[in-house]
């Protein structure tokens, strides 16, 4: 009797463990149309499109109107050590992976005016960029289409899942770096 337990429950935890990963890779899905974009002021007056789409058209010079973009909304600020709101950021939600492609690949000329954009990544994906910006340095890292990049002195190489993080050795990195060429 016990056995058959122990073999329904090794069952139903893999049955779980392959829900959790369906779960991650349909967010996944979900957020690769999405950018962030952090550190545009609110103004109050009008929509949190119309305040985005100025930044992307003249600074950004990536042609966008309003049917490229399917929703936009701020996110809600982080709370500070003093229980003040902080800026919140902006999600957008475009309605082709192109142009999402092409203002990510334009975010280097918003550098020195205060606004950054950012890939829409899952809690998972996050936490494994704050840990290699951690290990790396911050200028040594960052994401391309959901994977986070390392750039070591021999190149950039692909981060492995969390699991494997701590046991990353150059070589393997060296490895990993040739496999994704």
């Amino acid at each position: 009797m016990f056995s058959t337990l122990n073999k329904e429950v090794k069952t139903n935890q893999k049955d779980i463990t392959d829900l959790q990963n369906k779960c991650k890779l349909y967010e996944m899905y979900f957020k690769r149309n999405s950018l962030i974009f952090h550190g545009i002021p609110e103004d109050g007056s009008g929509s949190v499109l119309d305040a985005v789409l100025p930044i992307i058209n003249n600074a950004l010079k990536v042609p966008c109107v309003s049917s490229d973009v399917d929703s936009v909304y701020r996110l809600r600020g982080q709370v500070d050590h003093q229980g003040k709101q902080g800026q919140q950021s902006i999600r957008i939600n475009f309605t082709s992976n192109n142009k999402r492609n092409d203002i990510f690949g334009a975010k280097k000329m918003l550098k020195n005016s205060g606004i950054t954009v950012y890939e829409d990544l899952t809690r998972d994906q996050y936490e494994l960029y704050k840990s290699a910006k951690k290990k790396y340095g911050y200028r040594m890292v960052w994401t391309v289409g959901g994977r986070i990049y390392v750039n070591e002195a021999f190149g950039p190489c692909r981060v492995l899942p969390q699991e494997n993080y701590n046991t990353i050795q150059p070589n393997l990195e060296k490895q990993l770096y040739n496999t994704i060429k």
